[in-house]
């Protein structure tokens, strides 16, 4: 057993017939993002613009008839936009819920999707909302594993092929809900952990993970973290738990070999790196002051803030003399992060007259990661002198304890040239 997953649009829909082989197989579907987009249109015309969308939805038709010419697939198009636009229309007259209205809307779409997969590799379809049990805790979806495994060993071991909508589940209330980011690639994962799969597929529209053959979960996690990172790293628990190796692919590229992702070390020249990361639209916060030093639970206190403000933190680095703490998020979180931290200072009195709160608009982070780099003298000098040589200022940095990878923070309109600068750099060996 192999379990698959693929995002559809008009680019790939052509290639669907590739995914199959001489085993059965999984493959759970989502919509790409020239999709995703059309969907969120016409929930954006009939809710918030309080239009009828009809043109919306002949462009979302049209789209599907760039993909297929089955006039049974096309008529449950026609029949599921009819639906979509009539539960809208009911959303706005009763005030409906409206992240359950467009939950709903997105559930189809990742539907239609999955039907025309279902269609064209002559699988049997099955609804991955009926697979995942979902509840809400601290406004958080989070998965009954036990309920949702006995689903799934119940609905995907019976066929040769199986193609399950990716991405949503349903409450025990009966609604549909996103799993949240990655939600696609953590259900394929949990249905290959639950199936105990030989090994799970991930299609994309790259050469694997930087064109690179192999690597392990760990090098992988690190590479991936980007928002347009070829699978989410969070996802892969149940592949790691498991021990089920992971194929990054290209599906317009089926000769390339992609990446191969496992438990197995990867031999490489000591004190190299495996590769690099650049994260791009983010923001530096930085505080900073005499009224941090030796004050208990002051980390603790920011970091609970933000969280509550629903911000997450991608970068975190404090001096050892505790007189200063920097933050990166996303740049779009940047207003509501300030605004949590000067609340949670003012509410615990931490800063004094003389101290800072500063904010640094546009910065990206750039990290460089692989296990070759443990126990080699020299990395992190190399690595900051070929940014010093290549006229790269760096605002913040950090290491990980376990020496894996390293992290600088520098001006987004400086990264491309941090990232040509440490592409070529030679990194010493013992």
């Amino acid at each position: 057993m192999i379990v698959k997953s693929i995002g559809i649009d008009k680019a790939v829909a052509g290639r669907v017939l590739g995914l199959g082989g001489s085993e059965p197989y999984v493959v759970v579907v989502r919509a790409r993002k020239e999709l995703r987009s059309l969907f969120k249109e016409a929930i954006r015309k009939q809710i918030y613009a309080k239009e009828e969308g009809d043109e919306q939805y002949r462009m979302i038709l049209a789209y599907f008839q760039a993909m297929s010419d089955d006039p049974a697939f096309l008529e449950e198009v026609e029949r599921t936009l009819e639906r979509i636009k009539s539960y809208l229309h009911q959303g706005v007259i009763f005030c409906f819920d409206g992240k359950k209205l467009e939950d709903y809307v997105m559930t189809n779409c990742s539907r239609l999707c999955a039907l025309l997969v279902t269609g064209k590799t002559g699988g049997t379809f099955v609804d991955g909302t009926d697979l995942m049990v979902c509840e809400s805790e601290n406004g958080q979806t989070v998965i009954d594993w036990e309920m949702s495994s006995s689903r799934i060993r119940t609905r995907c071991r019976q066929h040769p092929v199986t193609v399950v909508s990716g991405g949503y589940g349903r409450t025990n209330e009966g609604y549909t809900t996103k799993i949240g980011r990655g939600g696609t690639d953590l259900m394929t994962t949990a249905i290959a952990s639950v199936l105990a799969a030989e090994k799970i597929e991930f299609y994309t529209t790259e050469n694997g993970i930087q064109g690179i053959p192999e690597m392990t979960y760990e090098e992988a996690a690190h590479l991936s973290s980007t928002e347009s990172g070829p699978l989410f790293p969070p996802a892969m628990w149940p592949a790691i738990k498991a021990d089920i190796p992971i194929v990054v692919k290209n599906i317009l590229n089926p000769d390339f070999p992609g990446t191969l992702i496992s438990s197995r070390e990867v031999i490489r020249p000591e004190g190299s790196f495996t590769g690099i990361v650049c994260s791009r639209d983010l923001s530096l916060i930085t505080v900073y002051g005499t009224g941090l030093l030796g004050s208990v639970g002051t980390s603790s206190n920011l970091f609970t803030a933000l969280a509550k403000a629903g911000v997450n933190i991608r970068f975190i680095s404090q001096s050892s003399a505790e007189y200063s703490i920097s933050i990166a998020v996303r740049k779009q979180d940047s207003v509501r992060a300030l605004s949590a931290i000067k609340g949670m200072i003012s509410a615990n009195q931490y800063l004094s007259f003389n101290d800072i709160l500063t904010l640094t608009k546009d910065v990206a982070i750039i990290s460089v990661c692989g296990s070759a780099m443990r126990n080699v003298p020299g990395v992190s000098g190399q690595l900051y002198t070929a940014l010093g040589d290549a006229g790269v200022s760096i605002i913040a940095a950090s290491q990980g304890g376990e020496e894996f990878s390293i992290s600088v923070v520098v001006e987004s309109s400086m990264a491309d040239r941090a990232l040509e600068a440490l592409s070529a750099c030679t990194f010493p060996t013992k």
